[in-house]
């Protein structure tokens, strides 16, 4: 059966034609902004990448058992060069994210809370001394959401305010792959490619900021876990140009695990008074 069903959507794929089809640009060129072609937003998902989220959705367990996940508790280690930190990741499937890092450094903890609620994004120092939470915009609110977003991303492409197209296949470390683009709902792009086997992702591409430059780079998954009946990443490799700048490892996931009460929430801002003595 499993057989039966890639047949059609290989027969789907090789009558797919579009304009995007027609760009011969491959994937390992996309270093930079994303190309021209790609700056348009279709109105809506196209029939190819639809079956390939179904496939895809299947692979991880199916569509009901990830609905049936309502939180995700990730906890693992985080590589930037030399310098690694514990992380963890709290997401709720309505996009609730939030990010708690901790990397001890001449015998103190740098905790840091970057968190996506419903009212606002806001990021906090928690120690080694604690300051009032800021607001969090631009690039780094951007891939917190994406982080948040990712575990159910395709659980509903037509309504999520997402739209993801067929952009043909692509061979990525050796084998075969289907690819499709997302424009996502807060603005970004993405690449994502399907395993054409698997139909597991075997590799995303987004935008980062690596030196103050915005680049787009390879985040590559590196195994999958079984929860709840769903198989979820469990890290990512992220890299450019081939080179590897960042890993990602989650050391356990818990899926429906219960979440502290308002832990998304904005800390309330303490205000300071300077009283000033009007001059004489």
């Amino acid at each position: 059966m499993r057989s039966f069903t890639r047949f059609i959507l290989v027969m789907s794929l090789a009558c797919v034609s579009s304009p995007v089809l027609a760009q011969e640009q491959s994937i390992e060129e996309y270093t930079g902004p994303w190309p021209q072609y790609l700056n348009k937003k279709p109105e809506s998902c196209d029939a190819t990448s639809l079956k390939l989220i179904n496939l895809h959705l299947m692979a991880r367990g199916g569509a009901e058992a990830l609905s049936n996940v309502s939180t995700l508790k990730l906890e693992g280690v985080l590589l930037e060069g030399k310098v690694d930190s514990e992380i963890s990741f709290f997401c709720h499937s309505d996009g609730e994210t939030q990010m708690l890092t901790n990397r001890f450094y001449r015998g103190d903890d740098y905790i840091v809370a970057s968190s996506i609620g419903q009212g606002a994004s806001w990021r906090q120092n928690l120690s080694p001394e604690k300051a009032s939470p800021r607001r969090l915009g631009g690039l780094d609110e951007s891939l917190l959401r994406l982080n948040g977003w990712l575990p159910w991303l395709f659980i509903d492409p037509d309504g999520s305010g997402h739209v993801f197209a067929y952009q043909g296949t692509k061979t990525f470390a050796g084998k075969e792959a289907y690819l499709i683009h997302g424009w996502l709902a807060n603005g970004m792009q993405i690449d994502v490619l399907f395993d054409a086997k698997s139909f597991h992702i075997v590799n995303y591409r987004h935008v980062f900021s690596i030196a103050g430059k915005q680049v787009v780079v390879d985040r590559m998954p590196t195994g999958l876990t079984r929860s709840s009946d769903v198989w979820w990443e469990t890290g990512y490799s992220f890299r450019l140009r081939g080179k590897t700048f960042r890993n990602l490892t989650y050391e356990t996931v818990t899926a429906n695990a219960p979440l502290a009460e308002r832990l998304f929430e904005m800390p309330n801002v303490k205000e300071r008074w300077l009283r000033v003595t009007p001059e004489q």
